[in-house]
This record gives C-alpha cells, sequence and structure tokens, in this order.
C-alpha cells in the first residue's frame, strides 16, 4: 500500500514537473514570437523611407517620384468611395477622366517590365512601371507602329532595365468604374523613351 502511494506520489510530481516544462517552453517561444514581430514592424532608428502614393517606401534610386497629378487622382478615389449616391460618383468618375487626358509623364524614370510585338513585329507592345503607377501601350487599338521613333528605340531596350521616357493622353487600363478612378495602372501614348543615363 506505501508503495503504491509512493509510487502514485512520483507519477504525479513528475507530471507537474513535464506540465511546467511545457509551459515554460510555450511562454519563451511565444516571447521569441513576440520579438521578432516587434522587430519587423519597427523601423530602424535612422530610416527615412518617404512615404509613395499608396503610402509605401519611397521610390527606389532608379525610379522617379510619382508625378504631381496622381495626388489627385488620390483624392478622387477617396471622394469617389466616400460620395453618398451614382450621381455623384458618377461626376467624379468623369472630373478624374479628363484629369487623365490633360495629364501625362514627361521624361520619367521607370522599370520596363513588358516589351513584345505582334507576329512579324509590325506593332509594339511596351509597359513601363514607376514605383505603384504602370504605363502601358493599348495593344488592340494604340500600338505602338514599327518605324516609329518609339519603335526604334525599343529594339535596343531589354526587359527590366531602367528607362526614360514621356507619355500623354492617359486613359485608365480597368473596365469597373471605381477601378477607373482609383487604381494606378494606365494605357499611354508612348511619345519618348530612351536609356537611364
Amino acid at each position: 500500500m506505501l508503495r503504491r502511494m509512493g509510487n502514485y506520489m512520483i507519477e504525479r510530481h513528475t507530471a507537474s514537473v513535464a506540465v511546467a516544462i511545457v509551459f515554460l517552453v510555450l511562454a519563451a517561444g511565444s516571447a521569441k514570437s513576440n520579438d521578432k514581430s516587434e522587430s519587423k514592424d519597427t523601423p530602424a532608428p535612422n530610416a527615412t523611407a518617404a512615404p509613395n502614393v499608396k503610402g509605401g517606401p519611397a521610390p527606389k534610386a532608379d525610379e522617379a517620384p510619382a508625378p504631381s497629378w496622381v495626388a489627385t487622382v488620390k483624392d478622387n478615389c477617396g471622394r469617389y468611395k466616400a460620395a453618398p449616391n451614382e450621381i455623384k460618383k458618377s461626376a467624379i468618375f468623369t472630373e478624374n477622366e479628363a484629369l487623365l487626358q490633360r495629364s501625362g509623364v514627361d521624361e520619367i524614370k521607370g522599370k520596363l517590365t513588358r516589351l513584345s510585338t505582334g507576329q512579324g513585329g509590325d506593332r509594339l507592345s511596351l509597359k513601363i512601371t514607376v514605383g505603384d503607377l504602370e504605363f502601358a501601350t493599348e495593344s488592340l487599338f494604340a500600338p505602338i507602329k514599327k518605324g516609329s521613333a518609339v519603335y526604334n528605340a525599343a529594339a535596343e531596350m531589354t526587359v527590366g532595365q531602367c528607362v526614360m521616357f514621356s507619355a500623354k493622353g492617359l486613359k485608365a487600363s480597368s473596365v469597373v468604374e471605381q477601378s477607373k478612378v482609383c487604381d494606378t495602372e494606365y494605357f499611354a501614348n508612348f511619345t519618348s523613351l530612351k536609356p537611364c543615363l
């Protein structure tokens, strides 16, 4: 009887010690993961990243800051989302479309992300990104024609390289009205293209 009771007490004590060890291991793991998440969220003391259009990090060295009209597009997006009815939303949409038509980019630095031609090379399709902005040819209706200055310049380029370009006649590439106001992907008529210096 005493032996059985002694074994019971040892087993109970061993179980208590095991539970305590498991608890300590879990607590240590939780503290470690909290340290990791805090270090990811907390910037370095000397970090000076300025926000871009969508509040992210500053543009990379091979990218230009966003053109000034992008701030108006962002404001229009906020107004569109807050509009009380479809009439007000449509008015903001029309206003934004007019802004894009008269806006453009002039000798801005970006990254060439698409360079392709149709069969036989008679038309060129381009896409250039500048931070969160994307400028592309409207392949079906407004491709870059073979023999044009932009076509000839692109012939010496490769995807991924830094380019300087100008474009006008911007048009939102989205289909849905809200996306046309809020997204930052545009069809553009490229007027000049050259490699970065």
